[in-house]
């Protein structure tokens, strides 16, 4: 995994923290959060004008909820936080923040500091760390296997 780079209103402790969070609940749960305002998701203005927008993205709905409560007035009345299951984040919504040059501004919080990073980034860090329980997960069984093995022949 590599850390992303930008970070907006968080120190240099919590952005990493933030960010391993949010890919262990993505990856637990299969779905990522935003905020659905009538016909398309809810983004933000990259400070920095490097990018198109920024789409916000949470790894929990309650996250999300509370983001959208502290910040009502920003967003249009209809808004509400919805599911984007993790397969169509990565195969449809990926590939057109890349073209778009948006990218993904992570669990912004109430005052709207959250973690910028770029969508190919991001789509890297959720395959490596599925890959990662896959592997965590292969390697239990061949030790339950073994220690079944062990009980078996009594050693």
């Amino acid at each position: 995994m590599i850390l992303p780079a930008n970070s907006l209103g968080l120190d240099s402790d919590e952005a990493p923290r933030r960010y391993s969070d949010f890919l262990a609940r993505v990856a637990s749960t299969g779905s990522l959060w935003g905020i659905w305002c009538g016909e398309t998701w809810a983004t933000a203005n990259d400070p920095s004008g490097s990018r198109g927008s920024l789409f916000l993205l949470w790894s929990t709905k309650r996250a999300g909820i509370d983001c959208l409560d502290k910040n009502r007035g920003k967003f249009p009345s209809d808004s509400y936080v919805d599911s984007i299951p993790m397969e169509k984040w990565l195969e449809l919504y990926t590939p057109k923040l890349i073209r778009l040059n948006s990218a993904p501004f992570i669990n912004p919080d109430e005052a709207l500091r959250g973690i910028i990073v770029s969508p190919a980034d991001l789509r890297r860090d959720i395959v490596d760390y599925l890959d990662s329980l896959r592997l965590q997960g292969s390697d239990l069984t061949k030790l339950k296997s073994r220690v079944r093995k062990r009980r078996a022949t009594g050693e």
